[in-house]
């Protein structure tokens, strides 16, 4: 098993994967010579590997087309198609912003901006000032679940965690949240 191991000034360890299937840990520097920590987190990443096999694999771009709201698309429709980024950025954000804003206009509260970024873990954010972060890899997938997670973080405008207030809001405006959020996960988008 081929891993890399790095120390940090950190709390907690954690595990990555990267899309190449590649281990990653990160160890605090208070735990550097616990061995059992480690082998601990080499399990974990054992389970988040066969976890990762049973997930559903969607290849976003290939040369010549992009998934593009689950439908393939010619690069050649694109503006400047070389450079298919920005045309992506602006078409998640005009897709999103009307529906933020209805969500918005329904929970008598308002976000301070959209920002459309490609993130490497998270799919979504909503900060304390109310600046809400969606991945740009949100792009390739239904617009079901694009939705889903719109409301989602409007929500959190609300309220800032995952409490039983918090799901009640979201299950207010998405009723089918818990199954739209269970099929999410199984999605890997490379």
């Amino acid at each position: 098993m081929e891993y890399t191991i790095s120390y940090k000034k950190i709390r907690h360890g954690y595990v990555r994967l990267s899309p190449n299937g590649k281990l990653s840990i990160t160890i605090p520097h208070s735990l550097k010579n616990d061995e059992n920590f480690k082998k601990s987190l080499i399990e974990k990443w054992e389970k988040l590997l066969s976890r990762n096999k049973k997930r559903i694999q969607i290849q976003s771009h290939t040369s010549d087309s992009i998934i593009l709201f689950w439908e393939e698309v010619s690069i050649a429709q694109f503006p400047i198609p070389n450079k298919p980024i920005p045309y992506l950025k602006s078409t998640l954000h005009e897709y999103i912003q009307p529906i933020a804003d209805k969500y918005s206009d329904l929970i008598w509260k308002n976000y301070k901006e959209i920002k459309i970024r490609k993130l490497k873990s998270k799919r979504w954010s909503c900060s304390y000032d109310n600046v809400l972060t969606f991945n740009l890899d949100l792009i390739h997938l239904q617009t079901k679940y694009i939705k889903y997670v719109i409301i989602h973080e409007v929500c959190h405008i609300r309220v800032k965690n995952h409490s039983s207030k918090f799901r009640d809001l979201v299950w207010q405006y998405c009723p089918d949240y818990k199954k739209l959020r269970k099929e999410l996960r199984n999605f890997i988008i490379r």
